[in-house]
């Protein structure tokens, strides 16, 4: 029998011969140096290495690694160079003389395509023609008289340009789109020709 003897008296109470057990978890082996603990199955070092590790060697190991799974991650300097050719393969331009104006007009992507085809909806053909070439224009015309066209014209809002390129004269109109459309022609042939689709193979 335990007791507890007190100024109030002696209080006597049974014992179990069973005696509850309780687990804590050690902290060190939750974390190692302010990371999670390391499996010894998937990591190099053991727990007792990293015991051993001063923090300036952990702090190298970590910058190691992570420099590791960064090259990893990075295309090469000539991958990245087709890329860039690709993205920007068939970007070319032609100078249209028009009187005393020189307008330079730039071929688009792809985007920019789709992009002239979203008013011609409820139009009939002819309208569709003039609405797609009008279009076409504003967003190739990039400097006029070797100008930024966004400077000439004093806005780079593609509706104010598309209300520009409807106030020029019709025959003015048609010789751009006629040399624009020559230069798209003369890039296709170029870019489609056996050795320059062997280049790209490489």
């Amino acid at each position: 029998m335990a007791g507890i003897e007190s100024p109030l008296g002696k209080q006597t109470f049974a014992t179990s011969g069973s005696r509850k057990v309780f687990s804590v978890e050690d902290e060190d082996q939750k974390e190692t140096f302010g990371r999670p603990a390391m499996n010894s199955a998937s990591e190099n070092f053991s727990r007792a290495q990293l015991e051993e590790m001063s923090q300036a060697e952990f702090q190298q190991m970590r910058a190691d690694r992570a420099d590791a799974i960064k090259s990893q991650k990075k295309i090469s300097s000539e991958s990245k160079g087709r890329i860039e050719a690709l993205v920007g393969i068939g970007r070319m331009t032609t100078d249209v003389t028009i009187g005393d104006y020189k307008f330079t007009l730039q071929s688009l992507k792809a985007k920019e395509e789709r992009e002239t085809s979203k008013n011609i909806i409820g139009l009939n053909g002819v309208e569709q023609f003039h609405e797609i070439r009008t279009q076409t224009i504003a967003r190739a015309l990039i400097k006029i008289n070797d100008i930024s066209s966004d400077i000439v014209l004093g806005t780079k809002n593609i509706e104010d340009v598309v209300a520009f390129v409807w106030d020029l004269e019709d025959i003015v109109v048609k010789e751009l789109y006629s040399r624009y459309a020559k230069m798209v022609q003369e890039t296709s042939e170029k870019l489609f020709s056996s050795k320059v689709l062997e280049e790209l193979k490489k």
